[in-house]
């Protein structure tokens, strides 16, 4: 995942707001950074800790790299 893949996904501002959180939360960013970051520097930063798993327009599903392959291993996927 790119951080221009995660910018296509997001459809609402709280979508994008909660981005913002998270990468304070995270610590992948300071405030002060953060009051100057566009949009596609905040999704830069979440594309190096997480994976884009699913998405609908409602929600965004990211998993942290690190835990990816738990994910995998516990994840059933039902394809049509």
């Amino acid at each position: 995942m790119t951080g221009e893949d995660l910018r296509d996904a997001t459809m609402y501002i709280g979508q994008e707001r909660a981005a913002r959180k998270l990468v304070l939360d995270d610590g992948l960013a300071k405030p002060e950074e953060m009051a100057l970051m566009l949009d596609i520097e905040v999704y830069n930063r979440l594309a190096k800790k997480y994976e884009l798993v699913n998405k609908n327009p409602e929600e965004i599903l990211l998993i942290s790299k690190d835990d990816l392959e738990t994910f995998n291993q516990i994840v059933k996927v039902l394809r049509r």
